[in-house]
């Protein structure tokens, strides 16, 4: 205990013992100070005690019922579950999915996009006559969620769930590979040697009940080489089996593709108007980009200057972006 030495006067107590006099502070003890702490410090061991027996008979009754308990957490699992599928059939349309060899999908929804509350615009999906799905659009256009869109009904339907379209046929999936793009950071190397890495991954892993989505393969290098590296794992995967969808920018890269019996092609295009920006359509559809300089004229609604947009148009035909635009 500590007291101001002033508070004492001139004179300490008897009563005090170990007695330490720091400047103007007194710290001190008594008898009944050190019979009280010690019976605290007995009560405190003796609560210490209680608290372990206890903590020990409540383990002991949870290892004899840990089954029970196993049980019923998953009986609580399944029940929410089928509750979350009832739910999701009650406030969207969905349909049940039949499965076969092919994926043909009429008008399905993005499921979480819908679930927010957003305007989701209704996309067709088939591989009925080919498995690897070329896709391509301006920026903005909705090709990553178009993929997205495909993986989360495909995932929904072979959990059990009805998934959000007018009709839904899938193929059962074995492995499914993502590759989208992200950003890069100091930690995880450029965004070039993680893309390259996830793309061996797949290259080395996927099989023919594969589902692989590539986003923009080849955009975080060279031009060159990039549509050069791109090409080549096209040519690899659509010699397979594996359902593949894969988006560009590269123009001249779904022309050359389709060539190939095996590649269909997608666009998720956009128009532009004088009055308006941008109008995205977010619809996919079959066939060639429509739409060419969407990027530059999109630039040029943003405000940049007009000998910028000049020089922009000029480069452009100059490296032929009109024989890209097939």
């Amino acid at each position: 205990m500590s007291v101001k030495r002033e508070a004492l006067g001139e004179n300490i107590p008897e009563e005090f013992i170990n007695v330490v006099v720091k400047k103007a502070v007194v710290t001190f003890s008594t008898i009944e100070l050190i019979k009280l702490n010690n019976r605290l410090a007995s009560v405190v061991t003796e609560i210490n005690l209680l608290t372990e027996k206890a903590i020990h008979d409540i383990a002991d009754v949870i290892r004899q019922n840990i089954a029970v308990l196993y049980r019923v957490s998953e009986a609580v699992a399944l029940l929410d579950l089928l509750v979350s599928f009832a739910h999701h059939c009650t406030v969207s349309e969905s349909v049940v999915p039949v499965f076969s060899d092919s994926i043909n999908i009429v008008d399905g929804r993005h499921p979480i996009l819908e679930a927010i509350g957003s305007e989701v615009v209704p996309n067709s999906v088939s591989t009925a006559k080919a498995t690897f799905t070329v896709v391509s659009g301006p920026n903005m256009g909705g090709k990553s969620t178009y993929l997205r869109q495909i993986v989360y009904l495909v995932i929904m339907a072979q959990i059990g769930c009805l998934v959000p379209a007018k009709s839904a046929t899938l193929k059962v999936f074995d492995k499914l590979f993502v590759r989208m793009s992200n950003g890069s950071d100091s930690i995880g190397g450029s965004t070039f040697l993680r893309e390259m890495h996830g793309v061996a991954y797949i290259l080395h892993n996927y099989g023919a009940h594969s589902l692989v989505m590539i986003d923009e393969l080849g955009r975080s290098t060279t031009a060159v080489e990039g549509m050069a590296i791109c090409r080549a794992v096209c040519d690899e995967l659509m010699d397979s089996a594996a359902t593949v969808f894969l988006t560009t920018h590269y123009l001249a890269l779904p022309p050359a593709l389709s060539v190939h019996p095996n590649c269909a092609r997608v666009v998720l295009s956009a128009t532009q108007s004088e009055e308006t920006t941008a109008q995205q359509r977010y619809k996919a559809t079959s066939g060639a980009q429509a739409e060419p300089l969407y990027g530059i004229r999109l630039a040029e609604r943003m405000g940049l200057p007009k000998d910028i947009i000049r020089t922009a148009r000029a480069v452009a035909a100059e490296v032929g972006y009109a024989k890209h635009s097939l």
